[in-house]
């Protein structure tokens, strides 16, 4: 790091006298002369260090210090609204199959941007259906969309107030 810090010193030692030359010589012949060999010092003390750093390879040492710390509670809101957003979307995947009302609770984690659900509760006390069977078990129905839906097993799926058949 330290090499570093003496290269930009270089560059701007460099870059100060070369503007400090030309304000002195703006006027004189030898303007452009020493303009023009400021600019070629420039860049030797830029490149200088170029042959070291191919030759022994290049390697950035970022010490962060333990300074990155995970905030726990952002990650936990983050994934409420994963899991809220996955609950929205299984009520509309049902509505649009012609089953309105349902109520959709998901319980599970997160692991890295996945949800892995234990269980699934879906209300069917308020639902009305809309679809063209006069006699349909609704509890089946409903089971079979979202696990394929959701590609998980019928198992995990608690209903609550369901009634068995619809006519």
């Amino acid at each position: 790091m330290a090499g570093l810090s003496t290269w930009i010193a270089s560059i701007l030692a460099v870059a100060i006298i070369g503007v400090l030359a030309d304000l002195l010589l703006s006027g004189n012949r030898m303007h452009k002369f020493v303009r023009g060999i400021f600019g070629v010092v420039t860049l030797f003390v830029i490149a200088a260090p170029l042959p070291n750093l191919i030759k022994t390879g290049f390697k950035w040492n970022f010490d962060w210090g333990g300074s990155v710390n995970i905030d726990q509670g952002f990650l936990d809101s983050i994934h409420k609204k994963q899991i809220k957003i996955l609950e929205d979307g299984t009520e509309q995947l049902i509505a649009r199959n012609g089953i309105e009302g349902a109520i959709v609770t998901i319980q599970g984690t997160v692991d890295k941007l996945e949800v892995k659900i234990s269980s699934i509760t879906i209300n069917l006390m308020d639902v009305v259906y809309t679809g063209n069977n006069q006699h349909i078990d609704i509890v089946e129905l409903v089971s079979d969309i979202v696990s394929k839906g959701l590609d998980i097993d019928k198992s995990i799926i608690i209903f609550v107030g369901g009634k068995s058949s619809y006519g």
